[in-house]
């Protein structure tokens, strides 16, 4: 048994040595690999002494002591080494692996190429003259609209937060007058700093003109003609003019950013006119939108509109066409 309590004190020591001088995982691993090498030590030693051989309980004794007294004696000196350590691998951090190279889109690479092909042969036939305000339009463009997937293409312009939070509103309307509640309905969460759209046809006369605006009716549970706009989408549409007012950008590019512009006010307009719509067929669209033993009335408004919303991305592909054509390249 001994023979194998000195294997394993010296696997320990050579653990402890490891784990102490070189900081790896801990350097109190290693200090603990140390205590217990001296407990064996301590135990080995006990056996014999003065030539005598001690009971049992006396080398426990003695190791127990000895274990628990050097610790507590050498306690600052193994806190400060082990912070030291610490503190040395924090300063060397492990090196990360270096990021590959952006991915470039095909505009991109075309934007490149000319730019190549002009700066090397700036009179050479066939090289389109672009401007640096019409390269910088174009990869504003290409980020911006052509980048993006459909998916991609709808967050950008708010379209779930905006289908989301108009019924959201529509549910809190229908649900107020159902009740019958004398509270007055506010609505300042939903309008609160967003910009709306109304339909002067759909409001069937709670527009009216007054001075040189116009006055709105409260909401009420027979109609839907006010729309709440998301941020994004105000902020997509002011983008869109932007680029259509553009004197940098071609004709045919411009066209093609018009009619995405026209898809997604047409989209905007759609959802006001099934909200309406919805209502008037049956407020319980609204009452048990989210009854999911009802598969007629569950979340059934969501469908209503996507089933004929029109798709955002076809229109940046004709985009990204356009400037194709303009490059000169495929």
């Amino acid at each position: 048994m001994r023979k194998y309590f000195d294997g394993a004190g010296l696997i320990l020591f050579l653990l402890g040595a490891g784990f102490t001088l070189t900081g790896l995982l801990s350097p109190w691993i290693g200090f603990a690999c140390f205590y217990v090498v001296l407990g064996i030590l301590v135990f080995d030693a006990s056996q014999s002494s003065a030539g005598r051989k001690l009971p049992p309980l006396g080398r426990w004794i003695i190791g127990s002591v000895i274990l628990v007294t050097v610790p507590l004696l050498s306690w600052n000196q193994i806190s400060e080494y082990a912070a030291k350590k610490a503190k040395e691998s924090s300063s060397h951090p492990a090196t990360s692996p270096v990021s590959p190279p952006p991915v470039l889109s095909e505009i991109e690479k075309s934007l490149q190429e000319i730019e190549r092909n002009t700066s090397q042969h700036p009179t050479k036939p066939g090289n389109p003259a672009l401007s640096v305000a019409q390269m910088g339009a174009i990869k504003e463009i290409d980020r911006l609209i052509l980048s993006r997937d459909e998916t991609a293409l709808r967050q950008a312009f708010g379209f779930p937060s905006m289908m989301e939070t108009n019924i959201r509103m529509n549910m809190a309307i229908v649900s107020h007058f159902k009740k019958a509640e004398t509270v007055p309905l506010d609505l300042t969460q939903y309008f609160n700093g967003k910009e709306w759209m109304v339909d002067s046809l759909l409001a069937e006369g709670h527009i009216r003109r007054f001075g040189g605006g116009f006055q709105f009716d409260p909401p009420d549970d027979k109609r839907v003609y006010l729309l709440v706009l998301p941020n994004e989408y105000t902020v997509g549409k002011k983008v869109l003019l932007k680029f259509e007012k553009s004197s940098e950008l071609p004709t045919p590019v411009i066209k093609t950013i018009k009619d995405l512009d026209d898809a997604v006010y047409k989209n905007a307009d759609k959802l006001l006119h099934v909200l309406n719509s919805a209502l008037k067929k049956d407020p319980d669209y609204y009452l048990r939108y989210e009854d999911q033993s009802s598969p007629y009335y569950f979340h059934q408004v969501d469908a209503m509109w996507l089933d004929n919303f029109i798709q955002l991305r076809p229109e940046a592909d004709k985009i990204g066409d356009a400037i194709r054509q303009f490059l000169g390249v495929k």
